[in-house]
């Protein structure tokens, strides 16, 4: 089943997908409605090797962001949760107007997470359309 998200990029040689049918609903863990502390889930957005990202709603402050999470299957592995963590603190010291804010990690429910700024596709599609 095609996600319906642009699997390939013309700057790139043709084998090289982003945004693979992987992406499909069906396949990721979390459904809409389910609330991880203050994240509400709304949809998913994509899914790759090192985890799950869905479109979530902070109920504190009344935003959309970006919440990606470990699968099940890979949460228990505590080298994966290491690297969850890097990459968060990495993340943690970027500031770029096209680099979406890191807002929190941490443990919720049995599930390991980080959340960041949600961007739009459109958004994304309008500024990539200025570099």
């Amino acid at each position: 089943m095609s996600s319906g998200w642009p699997t390939t990029c013309p700057q790139l040689p043709a084998t090289t997908r982003f945004f693979p049918d992987y992406n499909d609903a069906k396949r990721m863990g979390l459904t809409s409605g389910t609330k991880l502390g203050p994240y509400e889930i709304q949809t998913p957005l994509g899914a790759g090797g090192m985890g799950e990202v869905y479109r979530a709603r902070d109920t504190r402050l009344e935003r959309d962001v970006a919440l990606k999470v470990l699968p099940a299957g890979l949460s228990s592995d505590p080298s994966l949760r290491q690297r969850l963590e890097r990459e968060a603190k990495a993340v943690s010291k970027l500031s770029h107007p096209y680099i979406c804010t890191l807002h929190d990690i941490g443990h919720q429910d049995g599930v390991d997470l980080m959340v960041s700024g949600y961007c739009s596709f459109q958004t994304a599609r309008w500024a990539f359309a200025f570099t």
